[in-house]
C-alpha cells in the first residue's frame, strides 16, 4: 500500500526502517508536524518530507491509500488519527520483522513494534502505540490506545497499562498491575502495586 506518514521525527524513523526490511507498504512521504516545518522539502529515511498538515488535502493527487500516525504525544496521536479516518484512509501498522509476536496476540491499527520486541499470548496492544525496542509484554496484558512503552520495558502476565501512559527506559512491571491512564513509570522502575 502507498502510505502517508503523519510525522517526521523518531517514531517515523522506525515507521521506514520498518517497512523498507519488509517490503509491506510503500511510503509516499512524510508531513512535518514542528511549527517551523524546518525538514520540508528534504529527505527523511529516503522518504520526502511534503509539507505540514495541509497534505492531508492532496491524498488523492499522492495516491495514498492509508497513513500511519508516528508523533510521541498521545493526544496528538489521538487527534491526527482521528482525522486521517475522516479522510477514509486505513491506519496501518509497522511491525519490525524481528519482533515475535504470537498468534493469539492482538496488535492494533496505527501501532509501530520495533526490533527484538515480544508480544506473548492474548495480550492486546491498542491503537496507535509504540513498542520500542526489546519491550517485552507477556500473557494476557493489556495495552491501551496510545501508549509509550520505551526500550527494554518488560510487562508480566496481566498487567493493565492504560490509555497514553508512558513507562521508561527498561522498567519492570510485576503482574497484575494497573498503570493509570497518562501515567508515567520512570525509568528503571521495579512496579510491583498500581500506579493512578
Amino acid at each position: 500500500m502507498r502510505v502517508l506518514i503523519v510525522g517526521a521525527g523518531a517514531q517515523a524513523k522506525y515507521a521506514l526502517e520498518t517497512f523498507g526490511l519488509t517490503g509491506e507498504h510503500l511510503p509516499v512521504g512524510l508531513v512535518d508536524l514542528s511549527p517551523t516545518r524546518g525538514l520540508v522539502g528534504q529527505m527523511v529515511g529516503g522518504a520526502p518530507v511534503l509539507g505540514g498538515l495541509e497534505v492531508l488535502g492532496q491524498l488523492e493527487a499522492l495516491q495514498v491509500e492509508a497513513a500511519l500516525v508516528c508523533c510521541p504525544l498521545p493526544d496528538q496521536k489521538a487527534e491526527l488519527s482521528r482525522r486521517v479516518l475522516e479522510h477514509r484512509l486505513p491506519l496501518v501498522r509497522a511491525v519490525h520483522p524481528s519482533a515475535v509476536i504470537a498468534s493469539t496476540a492482538t496488535i492494533c491499527e496505527g501501532t509501530i513494534v520495533n526490533a527484538l520486541a515480544v508480544i506473548q499470548p492474548y495480550a492486546l496492544i491498542g491503537r496507535g502505540a509504540m513498542i520500542h525496542a526489546g519491550v517485552i509484554v507477556e500473557h494476557d496484558s493489556v495495552v491501551e490506545d496510545y501508549t509509550n512503552l520505551a526500550p527494554g520495558v518488560a510487562l508480566a502476565g496481566h498487567v493493565h497499562v492504560g490509555r497514553g501512559a508512558r513507562v521508561f527506559t527498561g522498567a519492570s512491571v510485576g503482574p497484575n498491575v494497573r498503570i493509570g491512564e497518562m501515567a508515567t513509570v520512570g525509568a528503571g522502575a521495579v512496579v510491583l502495586r498500581d500506579v493512578p
